[in-house]
């Protein structure tokens, strides 16, 4: 999970292992999560302005959330064929219920990331100290 400085009024978080979600058209893999939204990354194109259903389970909980695709990105393809698309999904429609767990997916990740952060630093810190 990454917690870099970003415009975006809302912080998102990413996930420190891969999150399989579905989409009507096929598995995607959540690359960030926000209250608000998501990006996915996926093997084909979406259409921007349609609505659909994202299903996933992380950190114990099963999400499905639906969510208006506001872009669908090539990001790169290979000489193989292969391509990967980078989509944005904003949240919609969220129950107190959904909107809960969510929240608790994205406590996990933050809390899991500031505990490998302070034992880093601490790691560095032992480092650092001058041997007497």
């Amino acid at each position: 999970m990454s917690l870099g400085k970003e415009k975006r009024r809302i912080q998102r978080v990413r996930p420190d292992y891969p999150v399989i979600g579905q989409l009507p058209a096929g598995n995607v893999i959540v690359a960030d999560l926000s209250i608000v939204g998501s990006r996915v990354d996926h093997q084909f194109p979406l259409a921007a302005g349609r609505r659909v259903r994202l299903d996933f389970s992380c950190e114990g909980e099963k999400l499905s959330i639906i969510c208006d695709i506001t872009r669908c990105k090539l990001q790169r393809t290979s000489a193989n064929g292969g391509v990967l698309y980078s989509s944005g999904l904003r949240f919609c429609e969220l129950s107190e219920e959904t909107s809960a767990s969510l929240r608790r997916v994205i406590a996990a990740f933050v809390s899991r990331h500031l505990a490998q952060r302070k034992a880093q630093r601490k790691q560095e810190g032992a480092v650092q100290q001058p041997l007497a």
